[in-house]
C-alpha cells in the first residue's frame, strides 16, 4: 500500500565503487550530455575525504592527509530528483517520493549511463535509505502522545515512567532522543537511526524521525546491473515492512493508507 499523507522526506540509493580517476581528472561532460534532458541543472560540490591508513580494526585516520573529491549533482527542473556522481559513487536522491516504480527506473538509467561511460568493474557498497519525518500537526494528531503512535521499542527512555518517582516524564521535557541500531537481515544489513527531533521554527513542537538504511558493505561484487536491481528490489521490500513495524495502528490509519493498483 501507499500512504496518501506520506511522511517520507528523502529517499537515497547509492552505489559505491573503486575510485575512477577519469572522473577526478576530466569533467563528466558525456555523462551530463546523456542525462541533460531530465537533469538539466548542475551543481558542483567539493568534499574532503579522510584517508584511512592500515587494515582491519587497527587502521587509523590520518587527519593530516585529506583528499578532496568533486561531486557533480545533476538536478531535475523541479529539484525533486538529483543524480550525484563522484569518482567513488553514484547516487539518486528524491525529496518527494511517491512510488518505487518511479524511483527504480531513474536509478537504473544512472547506473546504465555510468557503466557505459566509465571502466567500472566492481561495486563495494550498495545502499537504499528511507528517511521518514512524522509531524503530528500535519496529520491531525497534534495532542496525541508518541507512545500511542510508535512501537514501544523505538521510544526507550522517553516513555519510561519509573525514571522519576510518582510521576511520568512530560513529553515536552524530552529535549532530544536519538538512537542507532544495526540489524543483520536475511539479505542485507539494516542501520536504523530514530528519535525525536525539535523543529526550531515551532519552538517546543517536535517530530519523530525514522531513518532506515538498507545496505551491503565491504563487497567486491561485479558491476552487474541485473544483480544490482535485484538487491535494490529486496531492500525496497524490506523497507515497507520495517516502517510498518515501527508504527502503531492509529498512526498507520492517520497516514491514510491506499492499496497500490496492479
Amino acid at each position: 500500500m501507499r500512504y496518501t499523507k506520506n511522511p517520507l522526506v528523502e529517499v537515497v540509493a547509492q552505489v559505491r565503487f573503486p575510485r575512477v580517476l577519469e572522473i577526478d581528472d576530466q569533467l563528466p561532460s558525456d555523462f551530463q550530455r546523456a542525462l541533460r534532458q531530465d537533469y538539466p541543472l548542475l551543481e558542483v560540490q567539493e568534499e574532503t575525504l579522510a584517508v584511512m591508513i592500515g587494515q582491519g580494526p587497527n587502521k587509523m585516520m590520518a587527519d593530516d592527509l585529506p583528499r578532496r573529491t568533486t561531486v557533480y549533482h545533476f538536478i531535475a527542473p523541479d529539484r525533486v530528483w538529483r543524480i550525484s556522481l563522484a569518482s567513488e559513487f553514484l547516487a539518486l536522491t528524491c525529496t518527494n517520493y511517491e512510488k518505487w516504480e518511479d524511483f527504480r527506473p531513474r536509478m537504473m538509467v544512472g547506473l546504465e549511463t555510468v557503466a557505459k561511460l566509465y571502466p567500472i568493474i566492481y561495486w563495494t557498497r550498495l545502499g537504499l535509505r528511507y528517511r521518514d519525518l512524522i509531524n503530528r500537526e500535519n496529520i491531525g494528531l497534534t495532542n496525541v502522545s508518541w507512545r500511542e503512535l510508535l512501537a514501544p521499542f523505538l521510544l526507550g527512555a522517553t516513555i519510561a515512567d519509573p525514571l522519576i518517582e510518582d510521576d511520568s516524564i512530560p513529553e515536552t521535557d524530552v529535549l532530544a532522543a536519538q538512537s542507532y541500531v544495526s540489524f543483520q537481515l536475511e539479505d542485507c544489513v539494516l542501520g536504523l537511526r530514530h528519535g525525536i527531533v525539535r523543529k526550531e521554527q515551532n519552538g517546543d513542537s517536535s517530530a519523530y524521525q525514522i531513518d532506515a538504511d538498507f545496505y551491503l558493505d565491504n563487497q567486491i561484487a561485479r558491476f552487474d546491473l541485473d544483480a544490482i536491481k535485484r538487491h535494490l528490489d529486496r531492500f525496497h521490500a524490506n523497507a515497507g515492512a520495517v516502517f510498518r513495524g515501527c508504527i502503531q495502528e492509529r498512526l498507520h490509519d492517520a497516514l491514510d493508507p491506499q492499496p497500490i493498483s496492479s
